[in-house]
């Protein structure tokens, strides 16, 4: 803030500068609140503000604040979904997906197999995937998952649109739901479902030094949440991804997952969409938001 005071700016400048280099420092995030010490300002560019008691302290809730800005050759957007847009996204969802969803339960349920949390709870997320499949143009669209477990967001892309041929790889042995729903999917789906077991370390190298030529449309990581896997494995997609493609990195919130993410954003080339997407935890959402990149510039809203 200071900095921007210090040189002479236009009123829509000093905004755009004070908002710019707050989100750039990490000092504010969209999902952040931050404080001003002895501030005296009534308004601050149009955003909302509440000042304690003593009035030597503002509270900017960075929600209010013009949330998408450029960085380069990147648009960069911050997103934080109120539990009345996640509730609001179920509407939109398609029948057929959510009728997988429940599937998908019973199955799990019937069989007594083990599984963790997965995106069919995470209604806001779930409609993204499927959404952002509109953006394809191509016959056929390939799509690589790391970390199965039992399904869930496989069938957002095989239910949502019949070009989606489906690429997955998982463990097979932490989650025991995954080998079950993954013999019914690949009844089911027959040559759009492709399932690899194993650790992605050692199958994922394997996979592509077989299938040289394999280019993956849309990307979703979400194996191992160490930084480490999550690396490695956005550095191994990377030298495979088709001519217009799209990333996912799950559970992607100031964490290892974050850092990994935007440890790996310099690797790619040209211009590039960034959204980072904060849930707001209610109920059975307890994932803390989701990463995407993509090569659709004008991706960032469905």
């Amino acid at each position: 803030m200071t900095l921007c005071m210090a040189i002479e700016l236009t009123s829509k400048q000093f905004c755009s500068c004070l908002v710019a280099g707050l989100i750039s420092l990490n000092v504010l995030m969209i999902w952040q609140a931050a404080v001003f010490k002895h501030a005296k300002v009534q308004n601050l560019c149009g955003i909302k503000y509440e000042q304690d008691a003593s009035h030597s302290n503002i509270s900017i809730n960075m929600q209010d604040v013009l949330s998408t800005y450029k960085q380069g050759s990147w648009e960069i957007t911050w997103n934080t979904i109120s539990i009345a847009q996640n509730a609001a996204a179920r509407t939109r969802i398609p029948n057929s997906i959510l009728s997988r969803f429940q599937i998908i339960d019973a199955w799990v349920q019937q069989s007594r197999a083990r599984r963790t949390g997965h995106v069919g709870e995470n209604n806001f997320e779930t409609l993204t995937y499927w959404s952002k499949l509109k953006l394809f143009k191509q016959n056929i669209i390939h799509v690589c998952e790391t970390g199965f477990n039992a399904g869930h967001s496989a069938v957002i892309f095989l239910e949502g649109d019949n070009r989606t041929v489906y690429h997955g790889w998982d463990l097979g042995t932490e989650f025991s739901a995954a080998k079950v729903v993954a013999g019914k999917l690949s009844q089911e789906y027959g040559a759009r479902f492709h399932i690899t077991w194993g650790s992605t370390f050692d199958t994922l190298p394997e996979y592509f030094r077989r299938e040289r030529n394999h280019l993956c449309d849309v990307v979703v990581i979400d194996a191992e949440h160490t930084y480490k896997a999550v690396l490695f494995e956005l550095q191994i997609f990377k030298h495979y991804l088709g001519g217009d493609w799209l990333i996912f990195v799950d559970d992607c919130h100031d964490n290892d997952i974050m850092r990994a993410f935007d440890k790996f954003l310099p690797d790619l080339q040209g211009k590039l969409n960034v959204v980072k997407y904060k849930n707001t935890p209610h109920g059975d959402l307890i994932s803390p938001g989701f990463c995407q990149v993509s090569s659709f510039i004008k991706s960032s809203m469905w």
